[in-house]
């Protein structure tokens, strides 16, 4: 995976997460198009990196998965059964 050229790094809050994508809220500008480097951090120590490509702007801004590093598909799709499973638990 090679690295996306930008501004460095900027923290964001995630929302309605899946297998193909995701929304985010960022204090920047992004526009339609425009392909970004995310870390996310599914535990305080453990993270995924992944490229993925604005589809949306607007607040939050959607985007979709294109690339993830090494093993991190697995382990993101591995962290949305365990949320799926916990959900289910509760009900």
């Amino acid at each position: 995976m090679s690295p996306i050229r930008g501004a460095g790094k900027v923290r964001g809050r995630t929302f309605f997460v899946s297998t193909s994508g995701l929304l985010f809220l960022a204090p920047v500008r992004c526009r339609t198009g425009e392909l970004v480097d995310l870390e996310i951090f599914i535990r305080s120590t453990v993270s995924i990196r992944c490229k993925a490509r604005i589809v949306g702007e607007g607040t939050p801004y959607q985007v979709d998965f294109v690339e993830f590093a090494s093993g991190d598909f697995k382990a993101w799709n591995d962290t949305l059964l365990d949320l799926h499973r916990a959900s289910i638990k509760r009900w």
